[in-house]
C-alpha cells in the first residue's frame, strides 16, 4: 500500500478530511509534517485500515442510531428540509 495523505487516507476510511487531520494531531495516526501537508506512510496506513469495528461495537452503533430516529426522526426530516 503507498504513502498517503490526509486528504487520500479521508477518502479511503470513509471520513472527512478534518477528523483524520484530528486523529493526526493527537497521534492516532502517525504522520510526518512536510510543508503544511502530512504524509501518511504505508506502514502506518496499513495498520489504520486494518483497523476496523467489532461486531459488538457495530450493533452498539446500531442500537444508538435506531433509538436516535425513533426518538427524534420527524424533527430529524424538518431539520433536512432547512
Amino acid at each position: 500500500m503507498p504513502q498517503m495523505t490526509v486528504p487520500q487516507l479521508a477518502e479511503a476510511m470513509g471520513l472527512s478530511r478534518v477528523a483524520v487531520h484530528g486523529r493526526v494531531k493527537k497521534g492516532q495516526i502517525r504522520a510526518k509534517r512536510i510543508g503544511h501537508s502530512y504524509i501518511i506512510s504505508s506502514e502506518e496506513v496499513s495498520r489504520v485500515l486494518r483497523t476496523r469495528l467489532s461486531a459488538a461495537d457495530r450493533a452498539k452503533i446500531d442500537k444508538a442510531v435506531r433509538h436516535v430516529v425513533a426518538e427524534y426522526g420527524q424533527l430529524l426530516k424538518r431539520l433536512s428540509r432547512e
